[in-house]
Protein backbone atom coordinates (compact mmCIF):
# COMPACT_ATOMS: atom_id res chain seq x y z
CA UNK A 1 0.00 0.00 0.00
CA UNK A 2 1.48 3.27 -0.70
CA UNK A 3 0.18 5.12 1.70
CA UNK A 4 1.31 6.90 5.37
CA UNK A 5 0.47 6.61 8.53
CA UNK A 6 -1.73 3.26 8.33
CA UNK A 7 -4.58 2.63 10.78
CA UNK A 8 -5.57 -1.31 11.28
CA UNK A 9 -8.82 -2.05 12.59
CA UNK A 10 -10.34 -4.69 13.55
CA UNK A 11 -14.27 -4.88 14.50
CA UNK A 12 -16.11 -7.24 16.75
CA UNK A 13 -17.46 -8.88 14.31
CA UNK A 14 -14.80 -9.84 12.43
CA UNK A 15 -13.37 -12.22 14.29
CA UNK A 16 -16.27 -14.91 13.16
CA UNK A 17 -15.56 -13.77 9.72
CA UNK A 18 -11.86 -14.52 9.95
CA UNK A 19 -13.08 -18.01 10.98
CA UNK A 20 -15.67 -18.90 8.72
CA UNK A 21 -13.47 -17.65 5.87
CA UNK A 22 -10.49 -19.81 6.79
CA UNK A 23 -12.80 -22.74 6.74
CA UNK A 24 -13.18 -25.04 3.68
CA UNK A 25 -17.07 -25.20 4.11
CA UNK A 26 -19.25 -21.85 4.67
CA UNK A 27 -23.37 -21.67 4.88
CA UNK A 28 -25.23 -19.18 3.76
CA UNK A 29 -26.55 -16.57 5.76
CA UNK A 30 -30.16 -15.64 5.62
CA UNK A 31 -31.20 -11.66 4.86
CA UNK A 32 -33.61 -10.57 7.73
CA UNK A 33 -35.19 -7.49 8.26
CA UNK A 34 -36.72 -6.33 11.10
CA UNK A 35 -40.26 -4.46 11.26
CA UNK A 36 -41.18 -1.52 12.96
CA UNK A 37 -43.76 -1.93 14.77
CA UNK A 38 -43.41 0.37 17.77
CA UNK A 39 -41.68 3.87 17.47
CA UNK A 40 -37.81 4.75 17.73
CA UNK A 41 -37.45 5.43 21.21
CA UNK A 42 -34.74 7.58 21.28
CA UNK A 43 -36.25 10.45 23.72
CA UNK A 44 -36.31 10.80 27.61
CA UNK A 45 -39.90 11.94 29.37
CA UNK A 46 -40.28 15.55 28.70
CA UNK A 47 -36.41 15.44 27.45
CA UNK A 48 -35.01 16.48 24.17
CA UNK A 49 -36.84 15.13 20.87
CA UNK A 50 -36.36 14.86 17.31
CA UNK A 51 -39.12 16.06 14.87
CA UNK A 52 -38.76 13.06 13.30
CA UNK A 53 -39.49 11.10 16.79
CA UNK A 54 -42.24 13.46 17.16
CA UNK A 55 -43.98 12.25 13.81
CA UNK A 56 -43.47 8.64 14.93
CA UNK A 57 -45.32 8.89 18.24
CA UNK A 58 -47.89 10.27 16.65
CA UNK A 59 -48.35 7.79 13.89
CA UNK A 60 -48.20 5.28 16.91
CA UNK A 61 -51.48 6.14 18.22
CA UNK A 62 -52.99 6.76 14.56
CA UNK A 63 -52.64 3.10 14.27
CA UNK A 64 -53.96 1.91 16.91
CA UNK A 65 -57.46 4.04 15.97
CA UNK A 66 -58.00 4.89 19.35
CA UNK A 67 -61.37 5.89 20.78
CA UNK A 68 -61.84 9.68 22.14
CA UNK A 69 -62.45 10.02 25.58
CA UNK A 70 -61.75 12.82 27.94
CA UNK A 71 -61.91 10.89 30.57
CA UNK A 72 -59.42 8.07 29.71
CA UNK A 73 -56.18 7.54 28.92
CA UNK A 74 -54.15 5.13 26.60
CA UNK A 75 -50.03 4.45 26.61
CA UNK A 76 -47.67 5.28 24.56
CA UNK A 77 -44.65 2.45 22.94
CA UNK A 78 -43.10 2.35 26.63
CA UNK A 79 -46.41 1.83 28.72
CA UNK A 80 -46.87 5.63 29.92
CA UNK A 81 -50.55 7.01 29.96
CA UNK A 82 -51.81 10.59 28.58
CA UNK A 83 -55.09 11.44 27.91
CA UNK A 84 -57.17 10.27 25.28
CA UNK A 85 -58.28 13.73 23.59
CA UNK A 86 -56.80 16.48 21.49
CA UNK A 87 -54.08 18.10 23.77
CA UNK A 88 -53.51 14.30 25.59
CA UNK A 89 -52.48 13.51 22.23
CA UNK A 90 -49.88 16.14 21.31
CA UNK A 91 -48.48 15.37 25.05
CA UNK A 92 -48.06 12.10 23.95
CA UNK A 93 -46.85 12.88 20.89
CA UNK A 94 -43.71 15.44 22.59
CA UNK A 95 -43.17 13.23 25.07
CA UNK A 96 -44.12 15.57 27.80
CA UNK A 97 -44.15 14.43 31.51
CA UNK A 98 -47.92 15.28 31.79
CA UNK A 99 -51.36 15.96 29.71
CA UNK A 100 -52.12 19.94 29.63
CA UNK A 101 -54.98 20.98 28.29
CA UNK A 102 -55.30 23.24 25.32
CA UNK A 103 -55.95 26.16 27.48
CA UNK A 104 -53.15 25.61 29.78
CA UNK A 105 -50.30 25.07 26.28
CA UNK A 106 -51.29 28.15 25.49
CA UNK A 107 -49.17 29.98 28.24
CA UNK A 108 -47.37 26.73 29.75
CA UNK A 109 -43.45 27.95 29.21
CA UNK A 110 -42.25 25.05 28.36
CA UNK A 111 -43.64 26.27 24.73
CA UNK A 112 -43.11 29.50 22.65
CA UNK A 113 -45.49 31.10 19.70
CA UNK A 114 -43.93 30.99 16.18
CA UNK A 115 -45.16 32.43 13.40
CA UNK A 116 -47.35 30.33 10.48
CA UNK A 117 -44.98 30.77 8.56
CA UNK A 118 -42.07 29.11 10.64
CA UNK A 119 -44.15 25.81 11.26
CA UNK A 120 -42.39 22.32 10.94
CA UNK A 121 -43.27 18.86 11.54
CA UNK A 122 -44.09 18.46 15.24
CA UNK A 123 -44.97 22.20 15.84
CA UNK A 124 -48.40 22.16 16.84
CA UNK A 125 -51.79 24.77 16.63
CA UNK A 126 -53.79 25.43 19.54
CA UNK A 127 -56.92 27.51 21.06
CA UNK A 128 -59.23 27.56 23.68
CA UNK A 129 -60.36 24.23 23.23
CA UNK A 130 -58.40 22.15 21.01
CA UNK A 131 -54.74 21.34 19.76
CA UNK A 132 -53.59 19.18 16.93
CA UNK A 133 -50.05 18.61 16.04
CA UNK A 134 -48.71 20.53 12.53
CA UNK A 135 -47.31 17.51 9.72
CA UNK A 136 -45.19 19.52 7.39
CA UNK A 137 -46.60 22.16 4.61
CA UNK A 138 -46.74 20.52 1.14
CA UNK A 139 -44.64 21.77 -1.65
CA UNK A 140 -47.16 24.52 -2.92
CA UNK A 141 -46.27 25.87 0.51
CA UNK A 142 -50.21 26.49 1.58
CA UNK A 143 -51.64 22.45 1.88
CA UNK A 144 -50.51 21.11 5.00
CA UNK A 145 -50.65 17.73 6.76
CA UNK A 146 -51.93 17.63 10.43
CA UNK A 147 -52.84 15.14 13.41
CA UNK A 148 -55.90 15.22 15.27
CA UNK A 149 -57.46 13.49 18.01
CA UNK A 150 -60.90 16.41 18.06
CA UNK A 151 -63.37 12.76 17.26
CA UNK A 152 -63.46 9.16 16.70
CA UNK A 153 -61.16 7.89 16.50
CA UNK A 154 -57.19 9.66 15.78
CA UNK A 155 -56.87 11.09 12.34
CA UNK A 156 -54.34 12.47 9.54
CA UNK A 157 -55.77 15.11 7.76
CA UNK A 158 -54.93 17.79 4.96
CA UNK A 159 -55.84 21.35 5.58
CA UNK A 160 -54.85 24.90 4.87
CA UNK A 161 -54.70 28.32 6.77
CA UNK A 162 -56.99 30.24 3.96
CA UNK A 163 -60.81 28.94 5.02
CA UNK A 164 -62.92 30.69 7.94
CA UNK A 165 -62.58 27.21 9.69
CA UNK A 166 -59.83 24.39 10.41
CA UNK A 167 -60.50 21.17 12.03
CA UNK A 168 -64.31 22.30 13.50
CA UNK A 169 -62.87 25.73 15.09
CA UNK A 170 -61.78 28.88 13.55
CA UNK A 171 -58.73 29.56 11.81
CA UNK A 172 -58.09 33.56 13.08
CA UNK A 173 -57.88 32.01 16.73
CA UNK A 174 -55.17 29.48 16.15
CA UNK A 175 -52.30 29.77 18.07
CA UNK A 176 -48.57 28.21 16.71
CA UNK A 177 -46.58 26.95 19.58
CA UNK A 178 -43.06 25.28 19.56
CA UNK A 179 -41.70 22.79 22.22
CA UNK A 180 -38.61 24.09 23.42
CA UNK A 181 -37.02 20.65 24.08
CA UNK A 182 -37.47 19.80 20.08
CA UNK A 183 -35.02 19.52 18.30
CA UNK A 184 -34.22 19.16 14.29
CA UNK A 185 -33.73 15.48 13.03
CA UNK A 186 -30.64 14.56 11.77
CA UNK A 187 -30.59 14.81 7.69
CA UNK A 188 -30.92 11.47 6.29
CA UNK A 189 -27.94 9.43 5.04
CA UNK A 190 -27.59 8.73 1.41
CA UNK A 191 -28.28 5.86 -0.31
CA UNK A 192 -26.42 6.27 -2.93
CA UNK A 193 -22.89 6.52 -0.20
CA UNK A 194 -23.13 2.39 -0.29
CA UNK A 195 -22.93 1.28 -3.64
CA UNK A 196 -21.23 4.31 -5.51
CA UNK A 197 -19.88 7.57 -5.38
CA UNK A 198 -20.91 10.08 -2.84
CA UNK A 199 -18.32 11.40 -1.26
CA UNK A 200 -19.87 14.33 -0.05
CA UNK A 201 -22.80 12.68 1.49
CA UNK A 202 -25.72 14.72 0.06
CA UNK A 203 -27.93 11.65 -1.70
CA UNK A 204 -26.66 12.47 -5.08
CA UNK A 205 -24.04 10.48 -6.53
CA UNK A 206 -20.49 12.24 -7.62
CA UNK A 207 -18.93 11.06 -10.90
CA UNK A 208 -14.97 9.52 -9.56
CA UNK A 209 -12.46 7.39 -11.43
CA UNK A 210 -9.32 5.57 -10.32
CA UNK A 211 -6.51 5.42 -12.12
CA UNK A 212 -4.69 1.84 -11.61
CA UNK A 213 -1.23 3.32 -12.73
CA UNK A 214 -0.67 5.46 -10.08
CA UNK A 215 -3.42 5.49 -7.45
CA UNK A 216 -4.96 7.87 -7.52
CA UNK A 217 -8.82 8.98 -7.16
CA UNK A 218 -10.09 11.60 -9.38
CA UNK A 219 -13.84 13.05 -8.04
CA UNK A 220 -16.01 15.37 -9.92
CA UNK A 221 -18.81 16.51 -7.14
CA UNK A 222 -22.57 16.61 -8.60
CA UNK A 223 -22.55 19.80 -7.38
CA UNK A 224 -20.01 21.64 -10.00
CA UNK A 225 -16.88 22.72 -9.62
CA UNK A 226 -13.03 21.20 -10.23
CA UNK A 227 -12.24 17.77 -10.04
CA UNK A 228 -11.10 16.87 -6.57
CA UNK A 229 -7.89 15.09 -6.71
CA UNK A 230 -6.36 13.87 -3.49
CA UNK A 231 -2.56 13.24 -3.18
CA UNK A 232 -2.63 10.31 -1.44
CA UNK A 233 -2.08 7.01 -3.22
CA UNK A 234 -4.26 4.11 -2.70
CA UNK A 235 -3.62 0.40 -3.93
CA UNK A 236 -0.66 -1.05 -6.41
CA UNK A 237 -0.55 -2.20 -10.40
CA UNK A 238 -3.50 -4.70 -10.58
CA UNK A 239 -5.74 -3.62 -7.77
CA UNK A 240 -9.46 -2.53 -8.85
CA UNK A 241 -11.22 0.60 -7.16
CA UNK A 242 -14.65 -0.06 -5.13
CA UNK A 243 -16.55 2.47 -3.06
CA UNK A 244 -18.93 2.08 -0.79
CA UNK A 245 -20.04 3.43 3.18
CA UNK A 246 -18.38 0.92 4.93
CA UNK A 247 -18.25 3.10 7.96
CA UNK A 248 -21.97 3.95 8.03
CA UNK A 249 -21.58 8.03 8.03
CA UNK A 250 -23.42 8.66 4.77
CA UNK A 251 -20.45 9.39 2.94
CA UNK A 252 -18.39 7.10 0.18
CA UNK A 253 -15.49 5.72 1.18
CA UNK A 254 -12.20 4.80 -0.79
CA UNK A 255 -11.38 1.00 -1.26
CA UNK A 256 -9.39 -1.57 -3.77
CA UNK A 257 -9.61 -4.89 -4.31
CA UNK A 258 -6.40 -6.93 -4.90
CA UNK A 259 -7.31 -10.08 -6.82
CA UNK A 260 -4.01 -11.47 -6.46
CA UNK A 261 -4.81 -12.49 -2.72
CA UNK A 262 -8.80 -11.72 -2.38
CA UNK A 263 -7.88 -8.41 -0.12
CA UNK A 264 -9.79 -5.02 0.33
CA UNK A 265 -8.19 -2.16 1.12
CA UNK A 266 -10.04 0.90 2.49
CA UNK A 267 -9.49 4.29 3.23
CA UNK A 268 -12.09 5.80 5.77
CA UNK A 269 -13.43 8.96 4.76
CA UNK A 270 -12.94 9.98 8.20
CA UNK A 271 -9.89 9.22 7.95
CA UNK A 272 -7.63 5.42 8.51
CA UNK A 273 -6.84 2.59 6.63
CA UNK A 274 -8.40 -0.45 7.43
CA UNK A 275 -7.10 -4.00 6.09
CA UNK A 276 -9.10 -6.59 6.97
CA UNK A 277 -7.16 -10.07 7.58
CA UNK A 278 -9.53 -12.41 5.75
CA UNK A 279 -9.67 -12.73 1.93
CA UNK A 280 -12.60 -13.15 -0.39
CA UNK A 281 -12.64 -14.56 -4.05
CA UNK A 282 -8.82 -13.99 -5.55
CA UNK A 283 -7.40 -14.03 -9.37
CA UNK A 284 -10.33 -13.22 -12.05
CA UNK A 285 -13.17 -12.26 -9.72
CA UNK A 286 -14.24 -8.36 -9.78
CA UNK A 287 -15.56 -6.66 -6.24
CA UNK A 288 -18.56 -5.33 -5.82
CA UNK A 289 -20.08 -3.18 -3.17
CA UNK A 290 -23.32 -2.89 -2.15
CA UNK A 291 -25.87 -3.05 1.25
CA UNK A 292 -27.59 -6.31 0.60
CA UNK A 293 -28.91 -6.63 4.15
CA UNK A 294 -29.83 -3.04 4.27
CA UNK A 295 -29.21 -1.93 7.83
CA UNK A 296 -27.38 1.34 5.90
CA UNK A 297 -23.63 0.16 5.94
CA UNK A 298 -22.06 -1.50 2.09
CA UNK A 299 -21.58 -4.73 2.51
CA UNK A 300 -17.69 -6.66 0.65
CA UNK A 301 -18.77 -8.69 -2.44
CA UNK A 302 -17.06 -10.09 -5.25
CA UNK A 303 -17.87 -11.26 -8.47
CA UNK A 304 -16.95 -14.71 -10.44
CA UNK A 305 -17.36 -13.88 -14.27
CA UNK A 306 -16.27 -17.99 -15.13
CA UNK A 307 -19.38 -18.63 -13.68
CA UNK A 308 -21.55 -15.90 -12.70
CA UNK A 309 -21.32 -16.49 -9.48
CA UNK A 310 -21.69 -13.82 -6.12
CA UNK A 311 -19.71 -13.97 -3.16
CA UNK A 312 -21.13 -11.31 -0.15
CA UNK A 313 -19.22 -10.71 3.20
CA UNK A 314 -21.79 -9.08 5.43
CA UNK A 315 -20.46 -5.96 7.51
CA UNK A 316 -22.37 -7.59 9.94
CA UNK A 317 -20.84 -10.79 9.93
CA UNK A 318 -21.07 -14.06 7.95
CA UNK A 319 -20.83 -15.23 3.98
CA UNK A 320 -23.58 -15.64 1.65
CA UNK A 321 -23.32 -17.08 -1.43
CA UNK A 322 -26.42 -17.30 -3.97
CA UNK A 323 -26.68 -20.71 -5.63
CA UNK A 324 -28.02 -18.68 -8.76
CA UNK A 325 -26.16 -17.80 -11.43
CA UNK A 326 -26.26 -14.35 -13.47
CA UNK A 327 -24.02 -13.71 -16.44
CA UNK A 328 -21.16 -15.36 -17.29
CA UNK A 329 -17.84 -14.47 -18.97
CA UNK A 330 -17.16 -10.98 -20.49
CA UNK A 331 -19.61 -9.72 -17.74
CA UNK A 332 -18.84 -7.00 -15.24
CA UNK A 333 -20.65 -6.57 -11.70
CA UNK A 334 -22.64 -3.81 -10.93
CA UNK A 335 -24.65 -3.51 -7.64
CA UNK A 336 -27.83 -0.73 -7.11
CA UNK A 337 -31.33 -0.08 -5.40
CA UNK A 338 -33.08 -0.19 -8.29
CA UNK A 339 -36.68 -0.93 -7.36
CA UNK A 340 -35.87 1.87 -4.24
CA UNK A 341 -36.36 -0.53 -1.32
CA UNK A 342 -33.20 -0.04 0.30
CA UNK A 343 -31.45 -2.92 -0.19
CA UNK A 344 -29.52 -3.64 -2.66
CA UNK A 345 -29.72 -5.50 -6.07
CA UNK A 346 -27.26 -7.39 -8.13
CA UNK A 347 -26.71 -6.52 -12.09
CA UNK A 348 -23.99 -7.04 -14.20
CA UNK A 349 -23.52 -5.51 -17.64
CA UNK A 350 -22.51 -7.11 -20.81
CA UNK A 351 -20.09 -4.22 -23.09
CA UNK A 352 -20.68 -7.00 -25.82
CA UNK A 353 -23.49 -5.93 -26.48
CA UNK A 354 -24.27 -2.97 -24.07
CA UNK A 355 -26.94 -4.67 -22.11
CA UNK A 356 -27.96 -4.78 -18.57
CA UNK A 357 -29.37 -8.11 -16.61
CA UNK A 358 -30.67 -6.91 -13.13
CA UNK A 359 -31.58 -9.22 -10.22
CA UNK A 360 -33.94 -7.56 -7.35
CA UNK A 361 -33.35 -8.17 -4.22
CA UNK A 362 -37.20 -9.31 -3.56
CA UNK A 363 -36.45 -12.17 -6.17
CA UNK A 364 -38.18 -13.30 -9.08
CA UNK A 365 -36.99 -13.85 -12.43
CA UNK A 366 -34.02 -11.19 -14.21
CA UNK A 367 -34.86 -7.87 -15.67
CA UNK A 368 -33.37 -7.64 -18.81
CA UNK A 369 -33.84 -4.25 -19.86
CA UNK A 370 -34.43 -3.57 -23.85
CA UNK A 371 -32.03 -0.54 -24.27
CA UNK A 372 -28.33 -0.76 -24.84
CA UNK A 373 -26.04 1.73 -23.06
CA UNK A 374 -22.43 1.60 -24.28
CA UNK A 375 -20.66 -1.09 -26.06
CA UNK A 376 -17.39 -2.74 -26.21
CA UNK A 377 -15.02 -1.28 -23.49
CA UNK A 378 -17.02 0.70 -21.11
CA UNK A 379 -17.30 -0.26 -17.91
CA UNK A 380 -20.78 -0.33 -16.21
CA UNK A 381 -21.33 2.31 -13.03
CA UNK A 382 -24.11 2.55 -10.74
CA UNK A 383 -25.50 6.04 -8.73
CA UNK A 384 -28.44 7.72 -7.99
CA UNK A 385 -27.70 10.72 -9.98
CA UNK A 386 -30.86 12.27 -9.76
CA UNK A 387 -31.78 12.13 -6.17
CA UNK A 388 -34.59 10.88 -6.14
CA UNK A 389 -33.60 7.38 -4.43
CA UNK A 390 -33.34 4.63 -6.83
CA UNK A 391 -30.40 3.50 -8.70
CA UNK A 392 -29.92 4.93 -12.17
CA UNK A 393 -27.76 2.84 -14.82
CA UNK A 394 -24.43 4.20 -16.21
CA UNK A 395 -21.55 3.45 -18.58
CA UNK A 396 -17.88 4.96 -18.71
CA UNK A 397 -16.02 4.76 -21.96
CA UNK A 398 -12.41 5.35 -20.44
CA UNK A 399 -11.17 5.56 -24.32
CA UNK A 400 -12.39 9.50 -23.74
CA UNK A 401 -13.27 9.53 -20.38
CA UNK A 402 -16.88 9.98 -21.23
CA UNK A 403 -19.76 9.08 -18.91
CA UNK A 404 -23.72 8.05 -19.96
CA UNK A 405 -26.26 7.57 -17.67
CA UNK A 406 -29.95 6.74 -18.01
CA UNK A 407 -31.99 7.74 -15.34
CA UNK A 408 -34.51 5.42 -13.92
CA UNK A 409 -36.61 8.06 -14.58
CA UNK A 410 -36.11 8.52 -18.09
CA UNK A 411 -33.79 10.19 -20.17
CA UNK A 412 -30.78 9.90 -21.44
CA UNK A 413 -27.65 12.32 -19.70
CA UNK A 414 -24.01 12.80 -21.56
CA UNK A 415 -22.31 15.61 -20.06
CA UNK A 416 -19.73 16.87 -22.39
CA UNK A 417 -16.89 16.87 -19.82
CA UNK A 418 -14.28 14.50 -19.50
CA UNK A 419 -12.84 12.85 -16.72
CA UNK A 420 -9.91 10.48 -16.51
CA UNK A 421 -9.30 8.74 -19.93
CA UNK A 422 -7.64 5.19 -20.72
CA UNK A 423 -6.24 3.51 -17.88
CA UNK A 424 -8.88 4.66 -15.49
CA UNK A 425 -11.64 2.96 -14.15
CA UNK A 426 -15.23 4.15 -12.95
CA UNK A 427 -16.08 4.09 -8.89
Amino acid sequence: MRLRNKMRWLGAAALPLVLALTGATVAATAVTSTVLTGVAQASDVGGQISRDEVIQRARFWLNKGLQYDQGGSAPDSSGKQYRTDCSGYVSMALHLTNSPNSTAMLTDSRFFTINRADLKPGDFLVLNGHAFLFGGYHADGVHFTFFTFGSTPVRESVGTFTGSSLDGHPTSQYVPRRYKNIVESAPPKSRAAKYSSDFNGNGNSDYATYNASDGSFHVLFDTGGAAYNPEWRLGQAGDLPITGDWNGNGSSDYGVYRPSDGSFHILFDSGGLYEPTWRLGGPGYVPVAGDWNGNGNSDYGVYNPADGSFHILFDSGGLYEPSWRLGGPGDLPVAGDWNGNGNSDYGVYRPSDGSFHVLFDTGGAAYHPEWRLGGSGSIPVSGDWNGNGNSDYGVYNPADGSFHVLFDSGGLYEPTWRLGGSGHRPV
